[in-house]
């Protein structure tokens, strides 16, 4: 459950967000910022391994 501890987060967003559908997009839109800088890494890191 420890590996779980983040993700725990996301189901109670996800709960929230059947509740109140009006929010869905803020509340994507919130989400997707934060990995966005997360996924730039990734790339970034896979162009310097190849």
């Amino acid at each position: 459950m420890q590996v779980l501890e983040f993700p725990k987060e996301i189901v109670q967003i996800a709960m929230q967000v059947l509740e109140f559908p009006k929010e869905i997009v803020q509340i994507a839109m919130q989400v997707l910022e934060f990995p966005k800088e997360i996924v730039q890494i990734a790339i970034y890191s896979s162009l310097r391994k190849q």
